[in-house]
């Protein structure tokens, strides 16, 4: 969209409307699906179980993914997208974010494997799922997440273990550990700034229909498959 844009007059590149904004940041966090249905931890899960960790983690692991994407293709960089942020986020947020981008660690294969790890969690997300499939209430939902939850807990150790032998073996276990360190940090400071994103109409509005569609998704191919 934003290579679209530059076909345009400079006084209309200059502007990026929040619909627009809102559809890049759609795809951005739709983009964490692409990343999933490629690790056969996934998708050897239930329907229901890979439903039920898009609804509890795509917030924060897809914000997650979201700043490799905004790192690597210097989104930040384009005035237009950087200004329609600070108009709809606000200043805050998006310095928040910039500092958060600035200290994510340079080796992108770290920061997709603590995605995974992310990804795999029972209690990543303090913002609740608004939106529950077949009907199913939030507790119904949540009591049937967490009968899964020791599954989940292997599936996070095993990677969490290759994350290490990978970190040990490439920079021994002092940087290791500091690296790990810094991980964790980047992980609970967006945390908080996706809480506060979520009181944005737009953001949450988007992230529900971000919700809507993997999960209808993912249903679909499910029947598909039968």
């Amino acid at each position: 969209m934003l290579n679209i844009q530059s076909i345009y007059p400079l006084k209309k590149r200059l502007n990026l409307n929040v619909v627009t904004l809102t559809e890049i940041l759609g795809s951005i966090y739709r983009s964490i699906y692409s990343f999933l249905e490629r690790i056969p931890d996934f998708t050897a899960m239930s329907v229901h179980d890979q439903t039920a960790l898009i609804e509890h983690n795509v917030h924060n692991a897809g914000s997650m993914s979201g700043l490799l994407i905004l790192r690597d293709g210097d989104l930040y960089g384009n005035y237009a997208f950087r200004r329609a942020n600070l108009d709809t986020y606000g200043s805050t947020s998006v310095d928040g974010v910039t500092k958060l981008i600035n200290r994510l660690d340079i080796n992108g294969t770290l920061v997709k494997l603590i995605l995974i790890v992310l990804t795999f969690s029972t209690c990543l997300d303090v913002v609740r799922p608004q939106i529950m499939n077949n009907n199913s209430s939030l507790s119904e939902t949540t009591e049937r997440h967490h009968l899964s939850s020791m599954h989940l807990f292997s599936i996070q150790n095993k990677y969490t273990d290759m994350m290490f032998i990978y970190m040990i073996y490439r920079y021994g276990y002092t940087e290791a550990a500091m690296r790990f360190a810094g991980l964790v940090y980047n992980v609970l400071q967006l945390c908080v700034h996706t809480t506060e994103a979520a009181t944005v109409q737009e953001h949450d509005a988007m992230l529900n229909m971000v919700i809507e569609d993997t999960t209808r998704k993912l249903t679909t191919e499910d029947k598909v498959v039968i």
